[in-house]
Formats: C-alpha cells, structure tokens, sequence
C-alpha cells in the first residue's frame, strides 16, 4: 500500500517520546521534589501536567499523522471496494479529532453540572463523556477488528488499551491525587507524567502498528492472516 520507512521512523518517535517524557518528570521532580526555587522554568514548556505545550503538541502531531494514514488507506480500501473501507475513513475522522482535541484542549470545555462544581470530577467530567464514546467505538468496530490480520488486530488492542488507561484511567487517578495530595504536589505530578507516557506510549505503538499495516501488499491483507 505505502512505501515508508517504517523502523526510522518509529526510532525517531520512539526517542522523542523517552525525551519529552523525562524531561517532563525532571522538572517535576526539580519542582515538587527537590524544591528547587529557580531553574526548572527552563523547563516549563515540557509540563506534562499543562495544555498548549511541546508534550501535547508532539501528540498531537502523531495522531495527526495517524489520521493521515487512516485516511489513504481508506482510500485504497475504497478502490477496492472493501466492505470495511468506511471504517477506515471513520476512524481516520476520529484521530483528526483528537489531534486538534490534544492541541486545543477541546474535551476541557465538557462540563457535566450533575457532578457539582465542588465535585472531585466536575473539572474532568469529560471522562464519562468519552468512557461512553469509547465503549460505543469498541461495539461497532468489533467485526472491523475481526477482520483484521492477527498480528495487527493484536497490536490496535494492545495500542488502545494503553492510550485509553492514560487518557481515561490515569486521569480519574490523576482527579484524586490533586484532590487529595494538591495540584503542586509530587504525587500529582507522578500521576500526570504516567498519564502522559502512556498515552505517548499508546499512539507511537499505534503508528508503528499502521505503517506495518500499510506495507502489506493488498493480497496478503485478508481475513484472519
């Protein structure tokens, strides 16, 4: 289908996903940990706790790049004639979304007024918004998955549950620690930078998972293989 380089590529992504990650975390441990008064400003723009930064463009970037990919191979898939080739645009759509979602923040606008503005969860409401978005994704893509090599079916599985036990999973546990410790605690931060990696973590393996995807050749593409 394409033709990239897929090894350098992930390499690539891979070292800029080590880099940020720890970055991140030393300057939350200059910060939180080792009180540092002055310094780790430096450092500010790899906040893995804050928005609009290197951390969540570099996300953004990749799922940007994920929904490129997605895209072309529904093309393919629609020349086709794949009964799946819907699936592919759609899921394409979904991580443009959440490209620009990663940029602008747009899920931080989500306020569900049923939790209470004193609620632990009013300001991260937006979790049970996605957690159902989610499980309406895993419904109707189940045949898609089906249908899907081994190796690669395993791999979206694998990709998925990481990106959403960071996205979704750690920012329940992330709500409590702030709650419970404060934002500017080293425990938050603990929780924010595992947060991160993981959904970092989730994507890169997601990207690799699709450019392999892409380089089979169409007829050893089929259902079960």
């Amino acid at each position: 289908m394409l033709s990239i380089p897929t090894r350098k590529t992930v390499r690539l992504l891979w070292v800029a996903t080590i880099t940020i990650n720890l970055l991140g975390l030393l300057r939350a441990i200059f910060k939180y940990a080792l009180d540092f008064e002055y310094g780790y400003e430096l450092l500010d723009i790899f906040d893995l706790n804050e928005e609009k930064n290197i951390p969540a463009w570099y996300s953004a970037s990749i799922l940007l790049l994920c929904g490129v990919i997605l895209y072309f191979i529904s093309l393919n898939k629609q020349q086709s004639r794949d009964k799946y080739c819907r699936h592919w645009l759609w899921l394409g759509f979904i991580f443009f979304y959440l490209s620009m979602d990663e940029a602008i923040s747009i899920h931080e606008d989500i306020k569900l007024h049923f939790f209470g503005k004193e609620h632990i969860f009013y300001d991260d409401s937006w979790v049970l918004v996605y957690g159902i978005l989610v499980a309406i994704f895993v419904f109707s893509y189940r045949r898609f998955l089906r249908h899907l090599p081994v190796a690669t079916r395993r791999m979206f599985i694998v990709s998925g549950c990481i990106y959403v036990s960071g996205t979704i999973g750690m920012e329940v546990v992330g709500s409590f620690t702030q709650e419970f410790y404060g934002k500017g605690s080293i425990v938050h931060a603990m929780a924010t930078t595992i947060e991160e990696c993981l959904e970092m973590v989730g994507i890169v393996v997601f990207f690799n998972t699709l450019l392999s995807y892409a380089s089979i050749p169409d007829s050893l593409v089929s259902k079960g293989e």
